[in-house]
């Protein structure tokens, strides 16, 4: 996937798909709140801080991918629920018009 395909890819709504499987998150000891669809950036990010100690000013290039990543998919949660919420707004309305046309 190129740079800009991956772009659109995580600014689309739909749900992306998983790369690691359960078994290699596991094996990798990501912790279960952390195993979404960025959890594949997560252990590298994790193997760079632990060769270097946690130092702050490290593995800048591999935070900022997972950081990327986990706001893309912030805001396509965010998408959803709206989406979601509109939906039922517009079924409570449905049902409203449905109940005083029969009255």
């Amino acid at each position: 996937m190129t740079n800009h395909e991956e772009e659109e890819h995580l600014r689309s709504d739909e749900k992306p798909p998983m790369i690691l499987t359960k078994e290699e998150m596991r094996r990798a000891m990501i912790p279960l709140h952390m195993r979404d669809s960025c959890a594949h950036l997560l252990i590298p990010l994790n193997k760079c801080r632990m060769d270097n100690s946690w130092l702050p000013w490290t593995c800048h290039p591999e935070k900022a991918a997972y950081e990327k990543c986990e706001h893309y998919e912030y805001l396509r949660r965010v998408r959803e629920a709206k989406r979601i919420h509109e939906q039922k707004v517009l079924e409570k309305e449905k049902l409203k018009n449905q109940t005083e046309s029969n009255l």
